[in-house]
C-alpha cells in the first residue's frame, strides 16, 4: 500500500500580508516581544479577520502576489490602504491575552516581572474589546471598498 504524505502547511500559511515590523511600527507593541507571537497572530487575524471578507480566490492572489513580487498597484492598495489595518487590529486584540498568560506545565499562568503592574482580567478585556472595535471598522471599510471595486477584483 502506497503511503501518503502528509501536507502540514500550505504555502499560503506561509505569506504574511503585514510584517512583524509593521505592527511594531504601528502599535503599542514593544520591540522586544518575540516575533512568534506576533507571527502567530498574524496568520490566526488572516484566518479569522481577513479571509472571510474578501474571500479565498483573492487572499490566494494577493499573498501569490506578495510571494512572486507581482501585486497590480490597485493590490498594493488594497493591502496597504485597506487589510493591514484590519490584520493590525486583529493582531493587537489577539495579543492581549497571549502576551499576558503563558501554558505551562502547571496549568495556564499569568506572567510577571517585579517591576511591572499586571493589569487585571477586566483591563485586559477593556484593551481588547477596544482594539476588536477598531477591527470591525476597518473589516467594514475593507467591505466597503471591495464592494465599490468589485470590477476590478476577479
Amino acid at each position: 500500500m502506497k503511503q501518503q504524505k502528509l501536507i502540514l502547511m500550505t504555502t499560503m500559511n506561509n505569506i504574511l500580508l503585514i510584517s512583524e515590523k509593521t505592527i511594531k511600527e504601528n502599535s503599542l507593541v514593544s520591540n522586544n516581544v518575540d516575533g512568534k507571537y506576533i507571527q502567530n497572530a498574524i496568520r490566526t487575524a488572516q484566518d479569522i479577520s481577513l479571509q472571510p471578507i474578501i474571500g479565498q480566490k483573492l487572499f490566494e492572489r494577493l499573498c501569490e502576489g506578495v510571494s512572486e513580487d507581482n501585486l497590480t498597484e490597485l493590490e498594493t492598495e488594497l493591502i496597504k490602504t485597506y487589510i493591514q489595518p484590519v490584520l493590525l487590529n486583529a493582531v493587537m486584540s489577539d495579543l492581549v491575552l497571549q502576551l499576558s498568560y503563558k501554558f505551562r506545565n502547571l496549568g495556564t499562568v499569568q506572567t510577571t516581572d517585579t517591576n511591572i503592574i499586571i493589569p487585571s482580567l477586566s483591563d485586559l478585556e477593556y484593551i481588547r474589546n477596544d482594539y476588536s472595535l477598531k477591527c470591525t471598522f476597518y473589516q467594514n471599510r475593507l467591505s466597503d471598498f471591495l464592494e465599490a471595486n468589485c470590477t476590478k477584483f476577479k
